[in-house]
């Protein structure tokens, strides 16, 4: 491949805070169209036209469906201010150079893992590697790198899927959906958002779905004044629509911005319990966070909640180097793994989106240099991609 992007660099002080923004809506309805009403509605925005879609999706996949009464709210009780990740199972994935990014594939234990070439390779609980493809436009041109990935969370073991993934290209970023079965591999390709702003590795990309079936993408990318500029989007935190296609001529204010404000994303996750969205940002001070995400809207600065404080103190702390890589939620805690001299996991424990003790340094067994997290299918472990290639499943507490 050509060269590559720079990698960011380490941050000189690392504060990791938790902001409480507007809670968003929490629990499933009937189908996705009749959740994504209702999510746009709390933001105050119309259903934009840009979600009008005649594709179909895979055999299997989730529709629309006659609307149904939304379930009460789940609950889930506060998280206990001291936790653990012991009992690693550590997988080395052979052949596989330069790891960047990782998703659980639905419905079993098995996970997608990506490198920054393009190849995906499928791994087993116990280690064993399937190739599922190459992503093409990183193969013909070089000049990218494959930045996240997701999966369809309506589709067990991934059958008939689709595989989403986001990367940059020579001058822009974008994401493009790939249909996926576990017999063929990768299949052919939609571009869901494309001429998105480029941005380092680690500055944009991040994938994940919501509860209501809507996949955010984090643009990356972005200065503080461009984040906060409805006419761009740089550093902006994107909701798509996962079964369209971009046609261009979008209008501005973008109806895709879900919230601005970030000038870096290192990673979503959502709290399904309670559907509340995280990121790990980083602000041009290379100052490091964990912010609840509001559905702000365009021009609207997501990022600029209030710090979450313990005994009446920012929660936070510093380190000459740290590089968070990501954030994962499991058993009501965030997990926030980092490269560098800081602790490289971090434990936040919640009671919704208030901390009930302060952060907890954890040093696991057998931790690699991590490139990427996720939280596992079962709710109850976290997954940690390593820079040499190992994937490593440590139950949490």
């Amino acid at each position: 491949m050509g060269e590559r992007a720079a990698r960011p660099r380490p941050l000189r002080r690392v504060l990791l805070t938790a902001v409480a923004g507007s809670t968003l809506l929490a629990g499933c309805a009937g189908g996705p169209a009749e959740d994504r009403a209702r999510h746009l509605a709390a933001a105050g925005d119309e259903v934009p036209p840009w979600e009008e879609t005649t594709d179909e999706r895979p055999e299997g996949g989730s529709g629309g469906g006659s609307p149904e009464e939304p379930p009460p709210e789940e609950t889930e009780p506060p998280a206990p201010a001291e936790g653990s990740a012991d009992a690693p199972v550590t997988e080395t994935v052979p052949g596989l150079e330069d790891p960047c990014c990782l998703a659980p594939i639905p419905g079993g234990e098995d996970v997608l893992i990506g490198a920054r070439s393009g190849a995906l390779v499928r791994v087993a609980p116990n280690g064993d590697p399937t190739p599922v493809g190459q992503i093409p436009t990183l193969s013909e041109d070089g000049t990218g790198e494959l930045l996240g990935l997701a999966l369809d969370p309506s589709h067990e073991d991934g059958e008939g899927s689709w595989i989403y993934a986001s990367y940059s290209g020579e001058e822009r970023n974008q994401v493009a959906r790939y249909t996926y079965a576990p017999e063929t591999g990768l299949g052919t390709s939609t571009t869901l958002a494309r001429d998105l702003p480029l941005a380092e590795p680690g500055s944009g990309g991040a994938l994940t779905f919501g509860p209501e079936g809507m996949l955010y993408v984090a643009t990356g990318g972005a200065e503080a004044e461009e984040a906060g500029d409805p006419e761009s989007l740089a550093g902006k935190i994107l909701r798509l629509e996962p079964n369209t296609t971009d046609s261009g001529g979008h209008r501005t204010p973008d109806p895709r911005i879900y919230s601005a404000g970030y000038p870096q994303v290192r990673g979503l996750a959502h709290d399904p319990a309670r559907d509340r969205l995280w990121a790990v940002t980083v602000t041009e001070e290379d100052v490091a966070g964990v912010a609840q995400i509001p559905p702000g809207g365009a021009g609207e600065a997501g990022a600029g909640g209030t710090p979450l404080t313990w005994d009446s103190e920012e929660v936070g702390w510093s380190a000459e180097t740290s590089d968070p890589v990501g954030v994962g939620y499991a058993v009501g805690s965030l997990w926030v793994p980092a490269s560098g001299d800081a602790s490289p996991l971090s434990r936040l424990p919640l009671d919704g989106s208030r901390l009930t003790g302060p952060p907890q340094p954890l040093t696991p067994e057998a931790f690699p240099t991590p490139v990427a997290t996720a939280a596992g299918q079962d709710g109850a472990s976290l997954l940690v991609l390593g820079a040499d290639g190992t994937l490593t499943r440590y139950q949490v507490s």
